[in-house]
């Protein structure tokens, strides 16, 4: 008893340490209009619910709470003695409400004096709370009327609307009378202009002759209107009134419908299923008989109202209407009608409660106990986002919510489709996100059209457009055939005219370019080993014809193609194609185009349409000069080297008569190619503007002449190409690469630098003459003065020269290489017949070890490719052992214990050579040799009998050299059965059994005795079907795996030896233990198989 009273003494002490928060509540008349809005029997459930959430989520800590709730507080004058009340006298340190416009302003007015901060929830949407001056200690959980006032805004923006008209209802709270002068007046404040054509107040309740004088002023003023109503019964009523006066049969007029209040399209009346009934239904029973009215004019009307976008919280309406019957309020006469359903702000109500604790919970770190002083820190700190019974409460900086519209309508299926979302970031910006954009689908009621701001014939639709043509139809209608044909010839010539030239001008001018639909990407070879040009070599050896046009690969500078399906190469000269723009560029290109000579390789044109621009110049197959003179090839002479000079010459010299080419600029031995028939082509000479911009490695810089080199900007000169000429002649006398820069001490950039230096004796390459090629000593001295640093020689000088010491010879390169390629031949075809005589003798031998390998029908499907399916069996399998084979290690040496298996192995061979069997397996002094397969035989017991017979025989025959007294004895096992066969692997393939008959027939070897042959009882049952095979009975003996199994010795064959064969005790039949019969799984074929699981596997 005592510790009882000790707890509660304790239990009460520390309740007495808990700091006590007095919450103070202000509705409305419990009985009045706003029952269903904001009522305290339908919205003081909340508020234990919210408390709980707090003490779950430990906002508050060390608080207590107490609860002080004040009904009929929406009228002024009772908000201000009921906020008087609860400050001086219940001493609240919070006021939640009132949920009512002016009496809530005039409740935070008096809260701000006494420094009591107000959260505000409900009807409360004024403009006036954003004055954080004036309302420092307000916060309000529900959007205000200027955020609505935008929205409506921008909807009669989007749809070209400017003159409107505004009806509202309001009831003695004056909200919808707040609403209209907030949307007037934000309304005017916008760049875009609307006209408010009229406006009207109704009384109290509204009147149908008010409703018609309305409708009656709307119809020739305007075609939009608005409309507040505070009752929901007003709205269907007006509904009713307009569909009567004509305005739902006409596609005219839109009806606007604002609303903050998450009701969309619902009232707030309840079915008996405690559904909520659309505004525009009666809820009454029996109905008044309007409802098709009601509902037609519904059709024509769009809804402006919050978003309903509630958290689901269990049956959070039945817990709220629990929760008023239980602490704190303890009502037992709230809800006694029995509505199901919770009021329209009570989740409102909820968020209140839980935003200030909160914002309490967050600050009080900060501020302390100055939150209790000073209300305005409520204000201050409120901007967020906090999680409600709403969804997402966003806070501006002002502590008003920033609102989530929606614009919504009704469809024929009575449902009500999204058009737009506002979600305001701030209570004054927005984003807007339509959910429909087609406007006949939004205006689907209005047979798919946007109703205009003013109809075409006006509002009194005595404004239509006089028709001219009324009259007089018939001859302006053929007055106009004619014109018009007239017209139409005329134009119609002109433009085909026009047409034609531009496209013609056009045509001419832009030959050159190459639409990326001709252009086909070669396939590139996966194998490097076909990637190499075809060189020198490629007319002697077959090795060519292994290399195609697909095997080149992509490079860094050039792309191989297929262009109207012949061999091109692509030249990268750039990534953007800018520079083909200009008309000197067009005019080079066409001329290169035109180009047909010889010693010039064919340009294709340019292709800009990729992401890399493209120069595309004919193929050459035989790769560059630098390529050709690298290879090693006897047939490089004095002949093919003056060709080659004699072709580059040309077709320099044709360059450089061309008035609009002038020159290369950049030749060099990998500008010269080769093609099929052995001339030399110079290629790669456009753009020279643009390629002078271009990045040159260091190899290329190798050709370019000193005063080039000296100024990057230079692209070239026919000096500079005479130049580059002579380093080039260098290469071909020397069949070095330029500079034989691999072979110098100096580096590539050193040559460089020294080109660029110049001299009195500039470096020049060194003229080593190939062995193999006589050279005129001119050329020599041609060459020294074409790279000179000034007074070079002209192309045409240096062909007149050459032409003078050029010897007398075949008339071409091609006659001549064929000369060559004559004489090789005949060498050819003698080594080509040598080698074939040797291949066949490979083949027959590779033939006759697979045979050894494989059995030779499944050989030969192997060679074949033929797939080697596995396939079904009934065989007989025999495994051998040689007996103490152990012993031998330490009695041998390791080659003589070698020889012994080898001859071992031979002599069993042989002896298989004679029967119809087949050896599987020989691993260490292990045999497995089956009879059956590949080859199906009915007798196959029968032979591996035989084989067993003649094993014995053979080895008792055998002598061991070195050991003369020693004498091989083995151990044989037989059994029969099924088995499954098949190749197995890929490397070194093998042809493998499977099935438990393997596995039986090595218990039964692993189970026999020193020159014994162990049959199986399924063996047996076979091989005594024949008088001549003879047994001997073992008896039944216990086989690891396999249980008791009754097997039998085979003694003899009628016609077949068996020497030193001693029979045993026919008598001994009992089962043996099992140590006696277990099997050493270190020796015989048990262990080789185990351990490479290739034979002794389970079916």
């Amino acid at each position: 008893m005592n510790k009882f009273i000790l707890f509660l003494y304790l239990y009460d002490l520390a309740l007495c340490q808990q700091k006590i928060l007095n919450l103070g509540f202000i509705f409305p008349n419990s009985k009045g209009p706003l029952y269903n809005s904001v009522g305290y029997e339908l919205s003081a459930g909340s508020i234990p619910m919210a408390i709980e959430k707090i003490w779950t989520d430990q906002l508050l800590p060390g608080y207590n709470f107490t609860f002080k709730a004040m009904t009929n507080g929406c009228t002024e004058m009772n908000a201000i003695g009921y906020t008087h009340d609860l400050i001086y006298n219940q001493k609240i340190d919070v006021i939640f409400g009132p949920p009512c416009d002016l009496s809530a302003m005039r409740s935070s007015l008096l809260a701000k004096f006494e420094q009591v901060p107000n959260f505000l929830w409900g009807l409360v949407s004024s403009d006036d709370f954003q004055d954080a001056q004036r309302f420092s200690n307000v916060v309000s959980v529900t959007s205000i009327f200027p955020s609505l006032a935008l929205a409506v805004h921008n909807i009669m923006e989007s749809f070209n609307w400017v003159k409107y008209t505004f009806i509202y209802s309001p009831n003695e709270y004056e909200r919808c009378t707040l609403m209209y002068e907030a949307i007037v007046e934000q309304m005017g404040l916008q760049s875009y202009k609307t006209v408010l054509a009229t406006a009207l107040k109704t009384s109290n309740p509204p009147t149908d002759a008010e409703f018609d004088k309305f409708i009656s002023f709307t119809k020739p003023n305007a075609r939009i209107i608005l409309g507040c109503f505070d009752d929901d019964s007003w709205k269907r009523r007006f509904l009713i009134r307009m569909a009567v006066n004509g305005l739902a049969a006409s596609d005219e007029y839109v009806f606007l419908s604002l609303e903050v209040k998450n009701a969309q399209w619902t009232s707030n009346n309840f079915d008996s299923k405690g559904n909520r009934i659309p505004f525009y239904l009666d809820p009454n029973t029996p109905s008044d008989g309007k409802d098709a009215l009601a509902t037609a004019m519904a059709m024509k009307t769009l809804v402006l109202d919050s978003s309903r976008t509630f958290i689901k919280q269990g049956d959070y309406d039945a817990e709220v209407l629990r929760r008023i019957s239980e602490w704190p309020f303890y009502c037992s006469t709230c809800n006694v009608t029995g509505q199901k359903t919770s009021s329209t702000y009570s989740r409102y109500l909820y968020d209140a409660i839980l935003v200030w604790a909160t914002i309490l919970n967050k600050t009080l770190p900060s501020y302390g106990d100055k939150m209790f002083s000073d209300a305005s820190l409520y204000r201050k700190n409120a901007q967020g986002s906090y999680e409600g019974a709403t969804g997402t409460i966003r806070l501006d900086v002002g502590g008003i919510r920033s609102p989530y519209y929606q614009l919504t309508s009704l469809g024929k299926d009575l449902t009500n489709p999204v058009i737009f979302n506002y979600t305001f970031t701030t209570h004054m910006t927005f984003v807007r996100a339509d959910q429909i954009n087609n406007n006949a689908t939004i205006f689907k009621n209005w047979n798919g059209h946007i109703p205009l701001n003013q109809p075409l014939c006006g509002y009194l639709h005595k404004s239509c457009p006089i028709d001219i043509f009324k009259d007089n139809l018939v001859e302006v209608i053929i007055v106009a055939i004619v014109i018009a044909i007239v017209l139409l010839a005329a134009t119609a010539i002109s433009i085909y005219a026009f047409y034609t030239t531009q496209r013609t001008k056009k045509k001419m001018e832009t030959l050159w370019m190459i639409h990326e639909t001709r252009i086909e990407k070669a396939i590139t070879s996966k194998s490097p080993i076909t990637q190499s040009s075809i060189s020198f070599n490629s007319g002697k050896t077959s090795n060519s014809s292994k290399t195609s046009f697909a095997n080149k690969f992509e490079t860094k500078k050039y792309v191989f193609l297929y262009l109207d399906g012949e061999n091109a190469v692509g030249d990268k000269i750039g990534t953007s194609p800018t520079f083909l723009s200009k008309n000197e560029s067009w005019r080079e290109l066409n001329e290169i185009m035109s180009i047909d000579n010889d010693n010039i390789n064919k340009f294709f044109g340019i292709s800009g349409e990729g992401k890399v621009v493209l120069s595309i110049w004919k193929y050459c197959k035989r790769g560059n000069l630098s390529e050709i003179l690298q290879s090693d090839n006897s047939m490089f002479d004095t002949f093919f080297l003056m060709s080659l000079v004699n072709d580059i010459t040309s077709g320099l010299g044709y360059l450089h008569s061309n008035p609009v080419i002038r020159f290369h600029g950049r030749l060099s031995s990998k500008t010269c190619l080769i093609s099929d028939r052995w001339q030399l082509k110079i290629t790669n000479f456009d753009f020279k503007e643009h390629r002078a911009h271009n990045k040159i490695n260091s190899t290329d810089k190798l050709f370019i002449a000193p005063e080039h080199l000296r100024n990057e900007d230079s692209y070239g000169s026919q000096e500079g190409d005479i130049y580059s000429l002579a380093i080039v002649f260098s290469e071909i006398l020397t069949k070095q690469v330029a500079w034989n820069i691999g072979s110098r001490s100096e580096s590539i950039e050193e040559v460089i630098y020294l080109i660029k230096r110049g001299g009195s004796n500039p470096i020049r390459p060194d003229l080593k003459i190939y062995h193999d090629i006589e050279v005129n000593p001119a050329m020599v001295a041609l060459i020294k003065d074409c790279w000179k640093e000034t007074e070079r020689p002209t192309i045409k000088q240096v062909r007149s020269l050459i032409r003078a010491f050029t010897e007398k010879g075949p008339k071409n390169l091609m006659d001549h290489v064929f000369n060559i390629l004559e004489e090789y031949a005949a060498t050819l075809k003698l080594e080509v017949d040598q080698r074939s005589r040797e291949l066949v003798e490979e083949q027959r031998r590779s033939d006759l070890l697979l045979s050894k390998m494989l059995p030779p029908q499944i050989a030969s499907k192997l060679k074949m490719g033929t797939i080697v399916e596995p396939e079904n069996f009934d065989c007989t399998i025999m495994f051998s052992d040689v007996v103490r084979f152990a012993s031998y290690f330490s009695k041998c040496s390791p080659l003589q214990l070698i020889n012994l298996v080898n001859e071992l192995f031979i002599m069993l061979d042989n002896i298989i050579e004679l029967l119809e069997v087949y050896k599987v397996e020989a691993i260490a002094d292990g045999y497995l040799v089956v009879a059956g397969l590949p080859n199906r035989i009915p007798h196959h017991a029968t032979e591996c009998a035989k084989l067993a017979l003649k094993f014995m025989e053979g080895v008792s025959k055998f002598r061991i050299p070195h050991l003369p007294t020693e004498r091989v004895q083995l151990r044989i096992g037989l059994n029969s059965g099924p088995v499954v066969a098949s190749v197995v692997g890929i490397s070194m393939p093998r042809y493998c059994l499977f099935g438990d008959t393997v596995n039986t027939a090595s218990r039964m070897e692993s189970n026999s005795k020193e020159g014994k042959i162990h049959v199986s009882e399924a063996c047996y049952n076979l091989l005594s079907r024949d008088k001549n095979v003879h047994f001997e009975p073992r008896g039944n003996i216990i086989i690891k795996g396999k249980g008791v199994m009754n097997t039998y010795w085979l003694s003899g064959m009628v016609g077949v030896n068996f020497l030193d064969f001693k029979s045993e005790n026919p008598d001994i039949m009992q089962i043996k233990n099992e140590e006696d019969t277990e099997i050493n799984k270190n020796e015989g074929l048990y262990k080789q198989f185990l351990k490479n699981q290739v034979m002794i596997l389970p079916d």
